[in-house]
């Protein structure tokens, strides 16, 4: 015969186990955001010139939140 507490305990467990997974996906997307973001600052960086290592080229902030968007809006 099950006590009182023990089911809520039980209750409890899956509770967290639901509140984890819920967090491992989470990070999951918000890695995969990260690095869509990085392969963005990665391309636009990419056309500095090779002999000129020293001048780095700024990238405008908007311009890569338009380039986030439209990748978005392509899929």
């Amino acid at each position: 015969m099950e006590s009182l507490g023990m089911k809520a305990f039980g209750f409890f467990n899956v509770i967290v186990f639901i509140i984890g997974f819920a967090k491992e996906i989470l990070l999951l997307f918000l890695i995969y955001k990260g690095i869509k973001v990085l392969n963005i600052y990665i391309k636009k960086n990419n056309n500095i010139n090779k002999n000129n290592i020293s001048e780095e080229k700024e990238v405008d902030i908007s311009s890569l939140k338009d380039e986030i968007e439209n990748d978005t809006e392509e899929k």
